[in-house]
């Protein structure tokens, strides 16, 4: 009988310290800036809003790129039976300005028998 109460006794403090043990190895509450820095990382909607963001960037940068300067050359000619009729050529430099004016420079020239 004793030995039962013993055995008893054994087993009540184990629990006791494995349920110590066991609490005290558990993380605490989170705080309230610890939870809004994890949903603001995590979050689907918070990862639509990012794109969002990137989207609109990637619009700027395409619209700036209207305003690059463009430079264009054409050349054209025409030759029948072994005769040169024309050639034709042009050159222009374009640079769009914010204010909607375009400044514009070319050059152009033509030569030929016909």
């Amino acid at each position: 009988m004793r030995l039962m109460f013993l055995k008893k006794i054994q087993l009540t403090i184990g629990i006791w310290i494995l349920d110590t043990l066991l609490l005290s190895a558990q993380p605490q509450a989170l705080q309230l800036e610890q939870y809004l820095d994890l949903v603001k990382a995590n979050h689907p909607l918070v990862r639509q809003a990012n794109l969002l963001n990137s989207e609109a960037d990637a619009y700027v940068l395409k619209a700036r790129g209207g305003f690059d300067p463009k430079l264009e050359a054409n050349f054209d000619q025409k030759s029948f039976d072994g005769k040169d009729y024309f050639s034709v050529g042009q050159t222009e430099l374009k640079i769009p300005t914010w204010y909607g004016i375009e400044l514009k420079a070319g050059y152009n020239w033509s030569e030929g028998v016909f």
